[in-house]
This record gives C-alpha cells, sequence and structure tokens, in this order.
C-alpha cells in the first residue's frame, strides 16, 4: 500500500480514535460554556484499566470547576457506591464514553469560572469501590481533566490538530497517531500571502530522539513531493494530515523513535519568501 493509501485509509476508518489519542477531550473545542459540550473519555489510553471492556454503565465523577455542594441535585455525583443515574455517560464503542452538557447550567457557575478551574473528572462504575484500596484497584479511571479555554478572537492562521498544550508546542499524541496541520489563508497578514491561489505544499522536518534531524525532501524540492502536498479543504482552509511515524518511516533508524516535527508552508513553485508562510511549527510528542 502507497503511503497515500496508508493514510487515507487510516483517515477514513479510525481518525475520529486516532486524532485522539489523549485520555480526554471535549467537543468543540474551544468551547461556550453556555451552550452544549461533549466531553470524551478514551479508556483504553487511561492508566487504570479496570473499566476496559465493561459492558456495565459507566458515570461520570466531576469536581471541578464546582463540586456537590454547589450543584443543583440533577448534577450531583451521588454516592461512592451508587453513582447518580443522571450521571450516566454514553457508550460511543471502542471503550470511548461521552457525557453530555451546558457547563454553566451543569456546574452551577458563569463561563469566566468554567475557564478558570478547567474540567476535573473521571470515570467510574455504578459503586466504584472494586477491590478497594485507592487508585486502580477501584472501579475507575484516574483522575483526568482538560483545559477549557477562552476562544480566540477572530480565527487562527496556523494551528494543528491535535493542537498545542504550550508554548514549547507539546502535542498529546504519539508518532504514531493521525496529526493534521491546519492552514487558513483567510486568516493571513502576509501581503504577498493573501488570496492565495496555489496549491501548497509542507516542508517537513522532524527531529528523532537522538537529536538527529530528518527531512523528506529538501526545501527545494519540496513542491516536487505529493506527500507534502497540502489538500484544499475550500474557502481558504488547507489540511495537511500525516501519521509522522509513516511519513518518516524509511528515515528512522532502528531503535529510534520521532521527537519533535518542524514544518513549514510554502506555494508550489515558489522561489523566494514572499511565497512561503511565515513562521516554522514545531510540535513536540509527548505520549509514547
Amino acid at each position: 500500500m502507497t503511503m497515500k493509501n496508508t493514510i487515507l485509509a487510516y483517515l477514513l476508518f479510525f481518525l475520529p480514535v486516532a486524532m485522539m489519542a489523549q485520555k480526554a477531550w471535549i467537543d468543540p473545542d474551544p468551547i461556550n460554556p453556555d451552550d452544549s459540550v461533549t466531553i470524551f473519555i478514551d479508556i483504553k489510553k487511561c492508566e487504570c484499566q479496570s473499566l476496559l471492556g465493561t459492558t456495565e454503565p459507566v458515570y461520570l465523577w466531576t469536581w471541578l470547576p464546582a463540586g456537590d455542594e454547589d450543584r443543583d441535585a440533577d448534577f450531583k455525583n451521588g454516592q461512592w457506591t451508587a453513582s447518580n443515574p443522571l450521571m450516566e455517560m454514553k457508550s460511543e464503542g471502542n471503550d470511548i464514553w461521552s457525557f453530555k452538557m451546558i457547563p454553566t447550567e451543569f456546574y452551577n457557575v458563569d463561563a469566566a469560572t468554567v475557564y478558570d478551574k478547567d474540567f476535573h473528572f473521571l470515570a467510574k462504575s455504578l459503586d466504584g469501590t472494586g477491590a478497594g484500596g485507592g487508585g486502580c484497584d477501584e472501579a475507575k479511571t484516574e483522575d483526568l481533566s482538560i483545559a477549557v479555554d477562552p476562544p480566540t478572537s477572530g480565527p487562527i492562521k496556523v494551528r494543528a490538530f491535535p493542537d498545542k498544550l504550550d508554548a514549547e508546542g507539546s502535542i498529546a499524541t504519539t508518532q504514531d497517531d493521525v496529526f493534521t496541520l491546519i492552514y487558513d489563508n483567510k486568516a493571513e497578514d502576509k501581503v504577498t500571502m493573501q488570496n492565495n491561489d496555489k496549491p501548497l505544499y509542507v516542508y517537513a522536518r522532524a527531529n528523532l530522539t537522538n537529536g538527529n534531524e530528518i527531512k523528506i525532501a529538501t526545501l527545494k524540492k519540496v513542491d516536487e513531493t505529493p506527500e507534502l502536498k497540502m489538500t484544499d479543504m475550500g474557502d481558504g482552509v488547507f489540511h495537511f494530515s500525516i501519521i509522522p511515524s509513516e511519513l518518516f518511516k524509511d528515515l528512522i533508524p532502528a531503535g529510534q523513535k520521532l521527537d519533535q516535527l518542524r514544518l513549514q508552508i510554502v506555494q508550489e513553485g515558489w522561489t523566494t519568501a514572499d511565497q512561503t508562510v511565515d513562521g516554522i511549527y514545531t510540535y513536540v510528542f509527548v505520549c509514547d
């Protein structure tokens, strides 16, 4: 199977799970705390595995941005040995569970508190005691959290999915999961790149865990390399979706893994910096 077909097959069948390599996530992201949001938990990614493969109901247990003492009766956790039935999560299949809420209504707080306190929670059985003794011996996941950031004003020029966790470019995913670079030309502030009508390519470099750099093609040859071409999604938006370990597989020595990606966007046929998107976008893998 070619690289292109491998990625296409992966996207068609496994994208919803693979792109969510983290233990928990929210949709939409960013959220409007006064509107519906869904929390997802992937038991396969959790350290505590007592709920893996369960066919019994699973319940959300949450304490921030507000605990039971501040929440209405319908939204309280209940007892550790008997969760509130209204806290039952929905099985999405493949050991992924979800819970839908309106955060300000559910937690009985304002939007600013949601943004300040974030979501803190776990998933558990109706009776979370399990074998007892605390930790992963109980019928639950470990404590989980999701940062809730206010939406930025206006469109973002370049972002990724999964997106950066911090200023260093950390991403909660592995080299074997789908990664997507997203470029919105409508947000472009560089005059020579505005209203782009040409195909775009990504100059893709990576650093291995030993610090060595590898790349698919030189900067001058990027637009001659089909696997580095971005997909035009319409309305000025371009995507570059890859499985990093597959893209660089012929360049990764035995015993080494990818530590980070360094990506730059250029126009087809570029000859000067005026035909490139400013910036080298770095993403560091923080999951094994």
